[in-house]
């Protein structure tokens, strides 16, 4: 009888942990499903046009990434409140995160008008360039909304209540297909505007999902379904708790930051490669991007589960969750990076007609059939981890990782081995392997001995 208890808790978290992570998944899927489809929609303009939106959108998600990291930061505050049984605390977490996140919006806003400013310096054509540059105006007009929307999700899924985040992903999308179809082909008093369009489309679906997920947290309040006392409807800045949330929120940040800067310095990279190479390269990113979003998705649930456990002094819970949560990225990813090798060609046929572009995107996917599952498990480590309130680790692994360890690797490739833009690839395929292992060492180790609780200001 005992040696079938730990057998039948696991499958009870692994059922807790399901129950939880499908939601997120289709929303975080859903996400990166938008990117994929602007890519089949712009492929079909030019070449030029999507090698601008891949440029400017990989500018625009380097800086947004810190931002998105501080409104990560209030995942384990809420987690582990939520576990706690200070259920007013996790609702106060949620506003001090949307302080946080107003607060940055114009430094990271500046930094991506500077960066935008700085292309034709770097190598890139002027056509490209200004191109780009039209794609990114329109997505800083969004960006306090992406840290919202981001923020807002956190908070749903560390209270057990991710549902918002599916419908307002769902229709999204379906809406995301006629605004990209409109804006980028015009219609109406709408000129043609192409990679411009794909913006504005982008910027409208996120301030939807925002919409739908205030609602429903609202709702959940004035029900009381998150156990809370009274229905808030704001809450002033507070010192203290805004310090907690940059403190915890800040190496997220950073490592967001480490993260998306490689793939935004390597599409940069492959800029210089030509446009053919590039439109290559945003095909491969879009597609592998889908699939990491639902490892992603996997993540934030392992972060809510392993926070809820730390939250209720269930050490032994929290180590349960999290190699629950390896297990189903891991799987997830492995599944995902099959159909990438097997299916290389049909899927980079649906991206564009340019049969040299298809050529390369094929063999960029081969590869990334291959760091796919390396991707899986490092993102559930670092989801693991957030929810026992380290934050470091996973951004001193990723930092090293990317740039001391896969951008070496990739250049060499590049420069010496003369492998073209698969040479990058597989650079941050071996900074995702390292990235993968130590993280989830760390979290082996940290949960070997109970793990304490963030210490919560009154």
């Amino acid at each position: 009888m005992n040696s079938d208890a730990p057998a039948t808790s696991f499958l009870q978290e692994a059922k807790q942990l399901s129950r939880l992570s499908l939601p997120l998944i289709v929303a975080q899927g859903g996400v990166t499903l938008m990117g994929a489809v602007d890519a089949l929609i712009i492929g079909q303009v030019s070449a030029l046009e999507m090698a601008a939106v891949s440029l400017g959108n990989g500018l625009v998600s380097m800086f947004l990434g810190i931002g998105i990291g501080l409104a990560l930061g209030i995942e384990p505050l809420v987690g582990q409140a939520f576990g706690a049984k200070r259920y007013n605390d996790a609702r106060s977490w949620l506003w001090q995160g949307l302080w946080v996140c107003l607060f940055v919006s114009p430094a990271l806003i500046a930094l991506t008008i500077g960066a935008a400013f700085l292309l034709e310096p770097f190598g890139i054509s002027l056509e490209l360039a200004e191109r780009a540059r039209a794609y990114i105006w329109p997505r800083l007009v969004g960006v306090p909304i992406v840290f919202f929307c981001i923020a807002t999700r956190a908070y749903l899924s560390n209270i057990s209540r991710p549902q918002a985040a599916l419908y307002a992903a769902i229709v999204s999308n379906i809406a995301n297909v006629g605004l990209d179809l409109w804006f980028v082909h015009g219609w109406g008093v709408v000129p043609p505007l192409g990679a411009e369009g794909i913006a504005w489309s982008t910027t409208f679906c996120f301030l939807f999902v925002l919409l739908v997920q205030c609602q429903s947290i609202f709702s959940i309040w004035k029900k009381k379904e998150d156990f809370g006392d009274s229905l808030q409807w704001g809450e002033r800045p507070i010192v203290l708790r805004l310090r907690k949330t940059f403190k915890t929120g800040w190496p997220i940040g950073l490592h967001m930051l480490a993260e998306m800067g490689v793939f935004s310095f390597v599409s940069t990279l492959i800029a210089r490669m030509g446009e053919v190479s590039l439109a290559a390269h945003q095909i491969a990113i879009s597609l592998a991007s889908v699939t990491f979003m639902g490892a992603v998705g996997i993540a934030n649930a392992t972060t809510a589960r392993v926070g809820n456990h730390v939250g209720a002094s269930a050490t032994a819970g929290a180590r349960r969750a999290g190699f629950v949560g390896f297990v189903m990225g891991g799987s997830f990813m492995g599944i995902a990076g099959s159909c990438f090798f097997i299916f290389a060609e049909p899927l980079a046929g649906l991206f564009t007609q340019e049969q040299t572009v298809a050529q390369v995107a094929a063999n960029l996917l081969r590869i990334a059939g291959v760091f796919a599952v390396a991707d899986g498990f490092q993102v559930v480590a670092g989801g693991a981890l957030r929810g026992a309130g380290d934050t470091r680790w996973p951004f001193m692994a990723n930092f090293v990782g990317h740039w001391f360890i896969g951008l070496p690797v990739g250049v060499y490739a590049v420069l010496r081995m003369d492998s073209g833009p698969a040479g990058y690839w597989w650079g941050l395929t071996v900074g995702l392997c390292f990235v993968a292992l130590v993280l989830a060492v760390r979290f082996e180790r940290l949960s070997a001995k109970p793990i304490q609780r963030l210490s919560l200001p009154p």
